[in-house]
C-alpha cells in the first residue's frame, strides 16, 4: 500500500548506479508515471513502453557485482542491470505496486461484475468436482467478461497492493486465490472425499490396485507437481492413473495431455498402459505420449504458428524419467 501511495500524483524514474554506468555502459531508463497508469515506460537503446497488462513476471537476481531486475512480458525479457541490492529490490517492489494500481482502476471501473466472478467460483467450490489448483480459480475468473475479472485474473494481481476500500469490494470467494490457506483447506478436504468416492476405480488399474500414495498423486492437480519415488516402486502406475482418473472425471480431453518419457521403450510402454487401461487400441489414442527429444524435434520443426496446437501449461503434462529415482507430474 505504501508503495502505491508513493506513485499516486507524480513519475518515477530509475536508472543504472553511477558506477554502472561508468564502468558497464549500462544507460537504460525506466519511468513510472501517474499521467500513464497503463504502461510502463523504458528507454533500452529506443524508446519503449510496455503495456502493464503484458507483463507476466518481475524479478530480480544478483551477479558478482550488481543486481539486474528482469520484466518478463509479452513476447519480451527486458534485463535492466547495474542496480545495488537496496535499488534493484525497490524498483521490483515499485514495478509490482504500479502493476497493481492498473489492475485496481481496472476493477474499480468495473465492480458491478465481481458478482459474476464470486458466481463462478463458488460453482466450482460448491460442487466439489475437482481439486483446485491456482490455474483453475484464475480460469475461472477471467471466464467473465469485463476489466474486473480480466484484472483478478492477472498473474501479478496481489489484493495487498489494491487500496483498501477497494478491496472490500472483492467476494469472499476470492479467497481461493489470494489465500493459500483457505484453497489448502479444501483441497485437504477434496482428496479425503475423492480417495473414498474412487476407492474403486484405483483398486483395479490394469489389474493393480494403487496404494494411497499413489491414489494421492493421481488427485492431486496442481499447476506443479514433484513425485519423488524410487525405481519400480511404480511410477508409470501412477502415471497411467492420473490420465485415467482425469479423463474418468471429465476434467480434460484426451487430445489435452502430454506425456513424456526420457527413452522411447518408456514412452512405448506408457502408450501401450493407457491404452490397455482407456480400453483402445494404440493408433486411436489421443492423448499425446512421446519422448523429450521427440517432442523438441516436432516442435522445431512446425511453423510457429501451428505450434499452438500441441498441449501448453494449462493442460496436463506428465513426465517420467527413465532411470532416474524421481517423477514429474504437473
Amino acid at each position: 500500500m505504501a508503495a502505491i501511495a508513493l506513485m499516486i500524483g507524480r513519475s518515477r524514474t530509475y536508472r543504472p548506479s553511477l558506477w554502472a554506468r561508468i564502468f558497464l555502459s549500462e544507460s537504460w531508463k525506466l519511468v513510472l508515471s501517474a499521467s500513464s497508469s497503463d504502461r510502463i515506460r523504458l528507454q533500452l537503446g529506443a524508446d519503449d513502453d510496455i503495456p502493464c497488462l503484458d507483463v507476466a513476471e518481475v524479478s530480480s537476481s544478483k551477479a558478482l557485482l550488481w543486481h539486474t531486475v528482469e520484466i518478463r512480458s509479452k513476447g519480451r525479457v527486458d534485463a535492466l542491470s547495474g542496480l545495488t541490492a537496496k535499488s534493484a529490490q525497490t524498483l521490483r517492489d515499485d514495478l509490482l505496486a504500479f502493476v497493481n494500481q492498473h489492475l485496481a482502476e481496472l476493477i474499480d471501473s468495473d465492480k458491478e461484475r465481481l458478482r459474476e466472478v464470486d458466481t463462478k467460483i463458488r460453482a466450482i467450490t460448491d460442487s466439489n468436482q475437482q481439486y483446485l489448483a491456482h490455474a483453475d480459480v484464475s480460469r475461472a475468473i477471467a471466464s467473465v467478461p469485463g476489466n474486473a475479472s480480466f484484472a483478478l485474473a492477472h498473474p501479478l494481481f496481489d489484493a495487498n497492493l489494491i487500496p483498501a476500500t477497494l478491496r472490500a469490494y472483492l467476494p469472499t470467494s476470492f479467497s481461493m486465490l489470494t489465500d493459500p490457506a483457505v484453497r489448502s483447506r479444501y483441497n485437504e478436504n477434496f482428496v479425503v472425499h475423492e480417495m473414498q468416492k474412487f476407492d474403486g476405480f484405483f483398486s483395479n488399474l490394469g489389474g493393480f490396485s494403487l496404494s494411497q500414495e499413489q491414489r494421492e498423486a493421481c488427485i492431486r492437480l496442481e499447476d506443479n507437481n514433484l513425485l519423488v519415488a524410487s525405481a519400480g516402486s511404480g511410477k508409470s502406475a501412477t502415471m497411467v492413473g492420473k490420465v485415467a482418473y482425469v479423463l474418468e472425471k471429465g476434467l480434460y480431453q484426451p487430445g489435452e495431455i502430454l506425456v513424456l518419457a526420457f527413452n522411447k521403450s518408456a514412452a512405448d510402454e506408457l502408450k501401450e498402459r493407457i491404452a490397455k487401461q482407456l480400453g483402445i487400441d494404440e493408433d486411436a489414442l489421443e492423448c499425446r505420449v512421446t519422448t523429450f527429444h521427440a517432442l523438441g524435434r516436432g516442435l522445431s520443426r512446425r511453423p510457429r504458428e501451428s505450434r499452438r496446437s500441441w498441449p501448453t501449461g494449462s493442460n496436463t503434462l506428465l513426465a517420467k524419467p527413465a532411470s532416474s529415482t524421481r517423477s514429474y507430474a504437473s
